[in-house]
């Protein structure tokens, strides 16, 4: 996912509601602890430009398990 910004506060592209965002270090953010395969990340990707917060990064992949 692209990151326009290197900010670590954001917000949520999906719930509108703030989240910490480290993309300049992804292995001290919270989202490097959710597993993603490549497919669920093409499908986030293809929604949204910007990071999302953790809960809509499990959110998302709930909904794309759904799909299949």
């Amino acid at each position: 996912m692209e990151v326009n910004s290197l900010k670590s506060n954001a917000t949520c592209p999906r719930c509108q509601q703030p989240f910490i965002c480290n993309p300049t270090n992804i292995a001290a953010c919270g989202c490097s602890k959710i597993e993603l395969t490549a497919e669920e990340i093409s499908y986030i990707a293809k929604r949204f430009s910007n990071c999302v917060c953790n809960t809509c990064l499990l959110h998302l992949k709930d909904e794309f398990l759904a799909q299949k």
